[in-house]
């Protein structure tokens, strides 16, 4: 089944797979760097993924942002 992914964490995903860093993904959703880094340590959990590009890979293929 479909790990139950969270908006903010949806937000984040589609942030870091157009290329921002987890810094800049914090800056423009107004949360803390920290907070931002957990939502995606919790996405890769969930995803079971070791890497961003992989992050990036899987963004690309579920439709979540364009090449």
């Amino acid at each position: 089944h479909k790990p139950s992914v969270t908006n903010r964490e949806m937000e984040v995903w589609a942030l870091i797979a157009e290329g921002n860093s987890v810094a800049e993904c914090a800056e423009i959703l107004s949360i803390a760097e920290s907070t931002a880094d957990n939502h995606k340590s919790r996405l890769m959990k969930k995803l079971k993924v070791r890497k961003s590009t992989e992050l990036v890979r899987m963004a690309i293929q579920i439709g979540l942002v364009e090449l």
